[in-house]
């Protein structure tokens, strides 16, 4: 297959790496930074850089970039994609993409799928990538309609061959619902820990860990508390959640301002 990933970072890089490795499939990738891009093609961890050219031959595009991010990157390039081809993002939210490009795959013609590689590491960027980050890790993935066709097939094949153990079907909000608990929840508990006058204290008692699930994009942070809404459970989050991310203080049903978003708190 001919396979395109846009962004190289962690999770784009280890799968450009992975691919490469592990398959005969050729890969073309694409980076903001278009030095990073042709690093990797000179690394051969990438066969070609993926242009919008290249754009219109493939079988199936990765997008690895932030929520909002992957929205306005696949609405861009949707006249290059080719009818047919398989789209993927890897973002950590699935609501508020599937919502977005759902529709506007069927309007173009091509399948559009949700990911989540369930991987990763302290490190973030392509110099943190690895052919075998994903080695035994779930690929969960978010199909229109929920189900099993060809695309999710084609997709399941794929991991297997670039070392995932497991793959998850799933629906958007059954994802965002289970990650807020596994995943997100565990970087906010992080970043409280973190701010804490007393975390450097602790040191060589578990502080790196703490740090490393700390270290989440603040960018996507905001994603996931915006959907906190929909996860009841969670709602006492965004009471603590200025004071912990923003250096704000708590203040009951108040909007909290932070890089041009607002969060409110209830």
């Amino acid at each position: 297959m001919k396979i395109g990933i846009a962004g190289l970072g962690l999770i784009g890089g280890s799968l450009a790496r992975a691919i490469k490795r592990f398959t005969d499939h050729t890969v073309y990738v694409s980076n903001r930074t278009e030095a990073v891009a042709r690093r990797a093609v000179e690394e051969g961890s990438a066969d070609a850089a993926l242009t919008d050219e290249a754009l219109s031959g493939l079988d199936m595009l990765f997008v690895c970039l932030y929520p909002q991010a992957t929205i306005d990157y696949i609405r861009e390039k949707a006249p290059y994609i080719r009818r047919g081809s398989l789209v993927l993002d890897c973002s950590g939210v699935k609501s508020v993409v599937c919502e977005a490009l759902f529709p506007l795959a069927k309007r173009f013609g091509f399948e559009f799928i949700g990911g989540h590689p369930m991987a990763g590491r302290e490190r973030s960027g392509y110099d943190a990538s690895d052919a075998g980050l994903f080695a035994g890790a779930s690929m969960i993935l978010v199909p229109d309609g929920g189900s099993d066709g060809e695309g999710v097939e084609t997709v399941k094949r794929l991991c297997r061959e670039i070392g995932f153990g497991r793959v998850v079907i799933t629906g958007a909000q059954e994802h965002d619902r289970r990650i807020a608990y596994t995943s997100q929840l565990a970087h906010i508990v992080s970043g409280a820990y973190i701010k804490s006058d007393t975390a450097l204290l602790q040191s060589g008692f578990g502080l790196p860990a703490a740090a490393g699930r700390a270290g989440m994009c603040a960018a996507v942070l905001v994603t996931v508390l915006a959907g906190l809404g929909r996860m009841s459970p969670l709602c006492f989050l965004k009471e603590a959640a200025p004071a912990i991310l923003f250096d704000q203080p708590c203040s009951h049903g108040a909007p909290v301002p932070f890089f041009g978003h607002t969060v409110e708190v209830y």
